[in-house]
């Protein structure tokens, strides 16, 4: 018995949707874990991030990258800290700021010597990712990042959740964002960049841009 020729053509253009959905499920989204000086942090294709969810970037769409970190407020924003600002933020817990950076520069020239692995992740990691830097920000009662007011214009830095001391770190934070994005990394006693870069290394879908 021939088949009818439009039902063997509604055949064809079924399958052709069904590849077409597992190739956008399997869609990869890069992220970039940089280490520069005394930062380390957590960058983003503006492109990629799903505003839904992670809103405090919308103001950061026109960029290429953004550039999510974690930090000491003090430390973070004085240019040369000092020993006393210095030992502060090891001897007891202190108030923490997140930074976000934009820029359109290409990641590798942006940085001055910095040691840089891509991460691709799938999109339920990447958006558990997301999510957990939405919820890193202390937020007022209608819900919006509050600005750290350590200077009169900190610019790009917003007061944190979570506190700063010797044991966590921005090393232990991102650790700790891919953690609860799925990815089996421990932050456990891990403090310095050599740690974290070195857990990096023995995760799935990673490679080094710089090292």
């Amino acid at each position: 018995m021939q088949m009818p020729t439009n039902y063997f053509i509604y055949t064809l253009i079924l399958l052709y949707l069904s590849c077409q959905g597992v190739a956008s499920n399997d869609q990869k989204y890069p992220v970039y874990i940089v280490q520069a000086g005394w930062h380390t942090g957590i960058v983003l294709q503006t492109v990629d991030i799903p505003l839904k969810i992670f809103k405090e970037a919308q103001p950061y769409t026109q960029y290429k990258y953004l550039d999510v970190s974690w930090g000491e407020e003090k430390y973070y924003q004085i240019p040369e800290p000092g020993i006393f600002v210095s030992m502060s933020t090891v001897l007891w817990p202190t108030r923490a700021v997140v930074s976000m950076s934009p820029y359109s520069r290409e990641i590798k020239t942006y940085y001055r010597q910095p040691t840089i692995i891509k991460i691709n992740m799938t999109e339920k990691r990447y958006f558990a990712l997301c999510r957990f830097l939405s919820n890193a920000f202390q937020k007022d009662k209608r819900g919006n990042v509050i600005p750290s007011t350590f200077f009169r214009d900190s610019s790009g830095f917003f007061l944190a959740k979570r506190k700063y001391s010797m044991f966590r770190t921005c090393n232990t934070w991102v650790a700790l964002a891919l953690k609860k994005s799925g990815f089996d990394i421990s932050p456990f006693m891990l403090v310095t960049s050599k740690q974290l870069f070195r857990r990096l290394e023995k995760m799935d879908h990673t490679h080094y841009l710089i090292k």
